[in-house]
């Protein structure tokens, strides 16, 4: 799942710690170990796994961000957000981007679909892709639309980053109507 490769060791790290910020990092901010406090857990974790660090204050089921964590490492950083979130049939999915490279040469971005029993559970990865899936794939085989006329979630994922995940596709050129 390695997204660029300019900087071998750094970008292994930054992507191995962003997958799991995506498995981890709602469940330690949510429900902490006894006796820690979750944001004290996630730098020390990314410090010592991966020396990695978090590079903004975490956002968590705000007015704004459903999740949204930034690390950084050598002066790459990995952008790691939680674009959607749907219920079905009592199990939660997600759909997860992360980016890197913004301000170099060679921006990338990845999807990661996961599921979860609840929204503070730990999630399991179900699905990484670099191209955009349009929507979720329930363990059923149910296709759990994303809102894409939502011009939040198309600013989020600012497709015009990142044209090579979005394919055939006009939100890639900031339109907002997919293909």
């Amino acid at each position: 799942m390695v997204m660029g490769g300019n900087k071998g060791d750094t970008v292994a790290n930054l992507d191995a710690a962003a997958i799991w910020m995506i498995e981890q990092a709602v469940t330690l901010l949510e429900q902490p170990p006894a006796g820690l406090d979750g944001l004290s857990v996630l730098p020390e974790t990314l410090a010592a796994q991966w020396g990695v660090v978090l590079t903004a204050q975490p956002a968590l089921n705000n007015e704004r961000y459903l999740a949204l964590f930034q690390i950084g490492r050598d002066g790459i950083t990995h952008r790691i957000q939680t674009l959607h979130r749907a219920w079905d049939d009592g199990v939660l999915y997600e759909l997860w981007q992360v980016t890197a490279g913004e301000n170099g040469p060679t921006p990338q971005a990845l999807f990661i679909t996961t599921r979860c029993d609840d929204l503070e559970a730990v999630r399991q990865v179900r699905r990484a892709s670099r191209h955009f899936p349009g929507a979720i794939t329930s363990d059923a085989g149910k296709q759990l639309p994303l809102p894409l006329g939502n011009r939040r979630l198309l600013d989020d994922m600012r497709p015009w980053l990142f044209p090579d995940s979005f394919p055939a596709s006009a939100i890639a050129d900031g339109s907002g109507d997919p293909a």
